[in-house]
């Protein structure tokens, strides 16, 4: 796969860890603006968050969808589908029933605007494009409607905890992408499509969080396959450096096959990505 997980160009081998500023010359180049304070932005009230939004206790936050209790199946089941893709199930992606207690699940990514919201509080640290050699930070690409990336794995758990939730299971993550049956994708089993996700042929960068209504998953949640890379809870497993974890979902530059509902990622969680960002859950029922 000539993209690599990060859809920059490179071929990138996720059993061993990354390194991600290699990435820095796509970064630079893909900017739509910096991520700056309130007052440096247009005066457009539905582009950057206010000091008051955070406050506010008649702001509503994002919303969530509710996913019963039950069995599902999970991992990579061969069929017609995947073999018009042209590739086989891997080991990690075994098919088998598991279940699932009751959760609720954000409907979209989590977006620039909502994150930014977390940074006002004091809550959150800023996205940033970090060089680990020399310690330097750049500013990051800011649109309120697109999902918020360049965050690390633990930049993603606070922003969840500052809301009162948390990172998805991947258990989770794959009941909401799936639905209760065997879905090869969020939408069933076509073939992708731009009109579908955004992935590779279909524009090459972000797009806003609710642009594919007709790829939304069972349970109405939007971008499960494409746009932004997820980060989820877990680590891969006992093969895998205790820095690694999961990432689900496939991004803007992936290949059809990696947006596949079984389809496990891995990235170390202390670097922030051009193309992964996040969704948050919690156990609790919500409104």
């Amino acid at each position: 796969m000539s993209q690599g997980l990060l859809g920059t160009g490179e071929t990138v081998l996720y059993r061993k860890p990354v390194r991600p500023w290699v990435f820095v010359p796509f970064l630079l180049g893909c900017a739509v603006g910096d991520y700056a304070e309130p007052s440096d932005r247009p005066d457009d009230p539905d582009d950057v968050p206010r000091l008051e939004d955070v406050v506010n206790p008649r702001f509503k936050p994002p919303p969530m969808r509710q996913i019963p209790a039950g069995d599902f199946y999970v991992g990579c089941h061969e069929g017609v589908a995947l073999e018009l893709l042209g590739i086989r199930c891997q080991a990690d992606e075994k098919f088998r029933r598991e279940h699932v207690d009751a959760f609720s699940i954000d409907v979209d990514e989590v977006t620039q605007y909502e994150y930014r919201r977390c940074v006002l509080a004091k809550r959150c640290t800023p996205p940033s494009m970090r060089d680990p050699d020399d310690d330097v930070q750049r500013p990051t690409p800011y649109k309120h409607d697109l999902p918020v990336v360049y965050v690390s794995w633990r930049q993603a758990r606070e922003y969840c905890q500052w809301r009162g939730t948390r990172l998805p299971t991947e258990l989770e993550w794959e009941r909401a992408a799936r639905g209760d049956i065997a879905r090869l994708f969020p939408w069933g089993s076509a073939l992708p499509t731009c009109r579908l996700a955004n992935f590779e042929g279909c524009g090459g960068e972000l797009q806003a969080v609710t642009s594919h209504p007709e790829g939304v998953s069972a349970d109405g949640l939007y971008d499960m396959a494409g746009n932004a890379w997820e980060w989820v809870e877990e680590s891969p497993g006992e093969d895998f450096p205790h820095s690694m974890r999961v990432i689900r979902g496939g991004n803007f530059n992936s290949p059809a096959e990696l947006l596949r509902t079984s389809y496990r990622g891995h990235l170390v969680e202390s670097f922030g990505y051009p193309t992964v960002g996040f969704r948050c859950a919690t156990s609790r029922q919500v409104e």
